[in-house]
């Protein structure tokens, strides 16, 4: 059986080599073993789990998202399933749940939709905010859609989950209907992609690139939403760090009011939002 000062080497090792912070190292062993990483709790822990805790580090280092390895992960006030079908939650994602919520919220009824949905985490949220908000998902991949399926089951979720092409969803709708459209679209550039491809590889590739430098779901979306929207409904759209001029001329041309921006925690521009009057 490997001592701690063993596995510490090991731990300190791969700290140095890699991107791999302690904390995440910490959160492996724990998953692993059910222990804290510290010398108390280390002789209590099952030496297969120790294995299974290298095992996972040695994932770690080599790129695989910490979130993927423990297969769950908090977002806002619950938590979700997560691995390779769909996205990692990350934090400018909660704030686009957390500012369509808010809005929601005051209505008595509502309908808000959530385009390329994912695993479903703006849906839920925004459900749980805004309780009794009518929250449909649409998400054309089948595998993104048996994860969100997944989390609906273990939310107790009443979200209606669409499998579809979000165009021709939206094409469907009748005018005039939707309280709120809600979506984190691929937005990646191609070229953008190609340069943090080492970053980003274990996710799915679809969920991350779009067309014409990673503005082709906003120039798909905002038409078709507005003719969607009730009066005074808007649009909340997750976007690029460099994108928030192109996608704000998105939106002014095709007749959004009151467009705004809402800022991540490094301070850009992350979060567009527009009204229907």
């Amino acid at each position: 059986m490997r001592t701690y000062q063993e596995v510490r080497t090991i731990v300190d090792r791969y700290l140095t080599n890699s991107s791999m912070t302690l904390h995440e190292a910490k959160l492996l062993f724990r998953h692993a073993t059910g222990f804290n990483l510290n010398q108390v709790d280390f002789c209590m822990a099952d030496p297969n789990h120790l294995d299974q805790f290298l095992d996972l580090l040695k994932r770690r280092a080599e790129g695989e998202p910490v979130q993927y390895l423990l297969g769950k992960w908090p977002f806002l006030d619950f938590e979700v399933t997560v691995d390779s079908r769909a996205l990692i939650p990350r934090p400018e994602t909660e704030l686009v749940a957390q500012i369509a919520g808010e809005r929601l919220k005051t209505k008595l009824s509502a309908m808000a939709v959530d385009l390329c949905a994912g695993s479903g985490v703006i849906a839920f949220a925004v459900e749980r905010i805004a309780h009794p908000t009518e929250v449909h998902a649409v998400e054309i991949m089948h595998d993104a859609c048996s994860l969100m399926e997944e989390n609906r089951n273990n939310l107790h979720s009443e979200i209606i989950i669409h499998e579809m092409d979000a165009v021709d969803y939206l094409v469907a709708l009748p005018d005039h209907a939707v309280d709120a459209f809600i979506s984190n679209p691929p937005y990646v550039s191609i070229r953008d992609y190609m340069s943090n491809y080492d970053e980003l590889r274990f996710e799915p590739k679809s969920a991350f690139v779009a067309d014409n430098d990673g503005l082709s779901f906003y120039e798909a979306f905002s038409p078709l939403c507005f003719r969607k929207l009730k009066k005074g409904g808007f649009v909340l759209f997750e976007i690029g760090d460099d994108q928030s001029e192109a996608v704000k001329e998105i939106l002014t041309r095709d007749g959004y009011s009151e467009i705004s921006f809402f800022l991540d925690d490094q301070g850009f521009e992350r979060i567009i939002s527009g009204y229907r009057y």
